[in-house]
């Protein structure tokens, strides 16, 4: 028997407004919470919360010690206590740190969400954006290869316009030619990782899959291309994906 077909899939409740401000999913002993800013994993009979992401905003200064004060910390110490401002040697430049994510989809244990960041502060600023997942159970991320056969995404990748760019199909005959063809030729442009996707809508037994294509390296900081492909549902996410799209779950792009 199937994993899956021996899981019980306890009630799942989903609370939203047409923002998705919060939601709240139910899976076997588990609880998600997740708002605008916040997805936490909560294992009541573990006594454990996992925090998947948390946004995170600071403006900050650096002493020549590496240590790091809060702007504000700063401005409060400036006309609390002048003379100890003087006496603190930290570097001019203000940094400033930012982090956002937002949830994309949950089909069972499978959480997938984007994260984009900017830093400023250093030599130039620095930015982009990811998609991420992550197995509530194994707290790992998951690969697109636990659910469907390297044959499957190969030949849904070789298809597709954008990756067409990068890899020429008589020059990869198999996905480990294919990633191997796009990591040399996208070089620093873009990175492909089949752990950096999400599930989509379903529809005549296949289901969209979003994968979210990164730079490459901090030179072409800031590329981010989403290409789409479709496959067939395996049995194991039958039954998720069908509660997950009944409750809304799954990504619209």
């Amino acid at each position: 028997m199937n994993y899956f077909q021996i899981l019980f899939f306890s009630t799942l409740s989903f609370l939203a407004n047409a923002q998705q401000e919060h939601i709240s999913y139910t899976y076997n002993d588990y609880l998600v919470q997740v708002s605008d800013s916040l997805l936490t994993v909560i294992h009541p009979k573990l006594n454990t919360v996992d925090t998947v992401f948390s946004d995170q905003a600071k403006a900050y200064y650096i002493t020549k010690e590496g240590a790091e004060i809060s702007k504000l910390d700063m401005e409060k110490l400036q006309y609390a206590n002048p003379q100890k401002y003087s006496n603190i040697d930290s570097i001019d430049d203000l940094y400033i740190s930012k982090e956002n994510s937002y949830m994309l989809s949950i089909v069972g244990p499978y959480i997938s969400y984007a994260y984009e960041f900017y830093f400023d502060g250093g030599a130039h600023p620095s930015y982009g954006k990811y998609y991420l997942s992550y197995n509530i159970e194994t707290k790992k991320r998951f690969n697109l290869s636990d659910f469907f056969s390297d044959e499957e995404v190969y030949l849904a990748l070789i298809k597709n316009e954008f990756i067409l760019n990068y890899v020429k199909p008589n020059k990869a005959a198999n996905l480990e030619q294919l990633l191997g063809g796009f990591f040399m030729n996208a070089g620093c442009d873009y990175s492909l990782d089949l752990s950096s996707f999400s599930f989509g809508k379903t529809e005549n037994n296949q289901v969209t899959i979003f994968i979210g294509v990164a730079h490459g390296c901090e030179a072409s900081r800031g590329n981010f291309e989403l290409i789409s492909v479709q496959l067939r549902i395996p049995e194991k996410l039958k039954q998720p994906l069908e509660i997950s799209s009944e409750a809304h779950l799954l990504d619209t792009d």
